[in-house]
């Protein structure tokens, strides 16, 4: 578990409060100004600091919208697929 915290802080070093892909418990971070972070925006800031290739993105990205029992918008698959599209 230490390790994961540590990649985290990695891949995020500013001060955010909270992870979950929970949308009630998103609603209620946003009430509080807590940064609220999901899968796919830990996976797009690792695709950002070069952590992930193009095509590991695009595969993580997929399996999590396609077979993954984690619940993903379709808005939020777009915004992260079209966001390595434009590099």
């Amino acid at each position: 578990m230490r390790g994961k915290l540590k990649q985290l802080h990695f891949v995020f070093p500013e001060s955010i409060s909270y992870f979950t892909d929970d949308s009630d418990a998103r609603d209620v971070g946003e009430l509080y100004d807590i940064e609220v972070h999901g899968t796919a925006g830990i996976v797009a800031r690792a695709y950002s600091l070069g952590l992930l290739s193009y095509e590991e993105t695009r595969r993580v990205m997929h399996d999590l919208h396609e077979r993954s029992s984690l619940y993903m918008t379709e808005r939020v698959y777009r915004i992260v697929m079209d966001m390595i599209e434009k590099g």
